[in-house]
């Protein structure tokens, strides 16, 4: 797959965190998915590049392809009219199993990762007051369960963004892991496509 990137030096101010020892803040951008934000370019152990494959960004160490690294963001399509709140049930509640469809519902997260601009909107498909205790007890019992199926609250932060000012058409799965990201996730921008 044909995939361009696109580094800037960013000064690091524009970030909402200070890089990382060795690290400084860059602008990286793909034009095909129409997306950029800011990422940490790092020396030495702990750097990382950042590549397309298909919908994915995915996180990898230098040289590695794509196909080798993990997933941090996936850019998805729906229908302009159609709400994200639907398109995620459309596209992830298949994935789920029965009891998983019946217990999760999609909610707003905005509270929980707040992205300082009320323009981008923020879900997580979470259980809802039924569901809830029975999926406390398979956490307690199975530490990282996937009670929501892959795509739904764990514990790590993952979480769906909607910038609807930007794009009617394009939302995101963002995958921040349980350690602080190489990426700035209040930086995400949606281009023009």
């Amino acid at each position: 797959m044909r995939w361009f990137l696109f580094l800037v030096a960013l000064a690091s101010a524009s970030a909402q965190r200070k890089p990382e020892p060795g690290c400084q803040w860059v602008q990286w951008e793909s034009e095909d998915l129409g997306l950029r934000m800011s990422v940490q370019k790092c020396e030495g152990r702990a750097a990382r590049e950042f590549k397309v494959l298909n919908n994915k960004i995915r996180m990898v160490n230098p040289g590695q392809e794509a196909a080798m690294g993990n997933a941090v963001i996936e850019v998805w399509e729906k229908p302009p009219r159609q709400s994200v709140q639907e398109a995620i049930n459309r596209r992830f509640y298949p994935k789920m199993t029965s009891r998983q469809q019946m217990g999760c519902v999609v909610t707003d997260a905005g509270e929980k990762f707040p992205l300082g601009d009320p323009n981008k909107q923020v879900f997580q498909i979470t259980p809802n007051a039924l569901y809830k205790s029975e999926a406390d007890k398979i956490r307690e019992s199975e530490p990282g369960a996937e009670v929501c199926g892959l795509y739904g609250e764990l514990d790590q932060k993952q979480y769906f963004e909607y910038h609807p000012t930007e794009s009617k058409i394009r939302y995101l799965f963002i995958r921040l892991g349980l350690d602080t990201p190489m990426f700035d996730e209040r930086s995400i921008e949606l281009a023009a496509k």
